[in-house]
């Protein structure tokens, strides 16, 4: 580990702690996918992108 945080200009400390933010976002996102999985399998409509662009833009 020592290594690669050298190979990349930052220290042990600071590998571990981006390593750790990004595990947490990974799994955030893939909270959020399957949520939004769920949804979509108990009602399967599906909306194309020009009518959201409507709806909310």
């Amino acid at each position: 580990m020592l290594d690669y945080a050298k190979a990349f200009g930052t220290t042990a400390s600071d590998f571990m702690r981006r390593t750790a933010l990004e595990r947490i976002e990974d799994e955030l996102d893939l909270r959020a996918w399957s949520e939004a999985k769920a949804e979509f399998d108990a009602d399967p409509v599906i909306i194309p992108a020009s009518e959201i662009a409507k709806r909310y833009l």
